[in-house]
């Protein structure tokens, strides 16, 4: 999401990977967003998500929720 390298490796593990939307997400912008993602700052998130029609959905407050599992 922030687009920022992530270091994986032995022992570094700064990210996650959310397998069903098909993308690493770096520690901070997860924990950052355990409310919910503003789709506005987001938009090549949205953009990839519908390119490839991977489900999503929106929470109450109109925030994209994390992904179950």
């Amino acid at each position: 999401m922030c687009e920022r390298p992530l270091k994986m490796g032995p022992g570094m593990y700064e990210g996650r990977a959310v397998n069903v939307w098909d993308i690493l997400v770096c520690d901070r912008c997860y924990r950052g967003n355990e409310d919910g993602i503003v789709t506005s700052r987001h938009p090549k998130l949205i953009a990839h998500l519908e390119r490839s029609d991977l489900p999503y959905k929106l929470n109450e407050e109109g925030y994209l929720s994390w992904p179950k599992g």
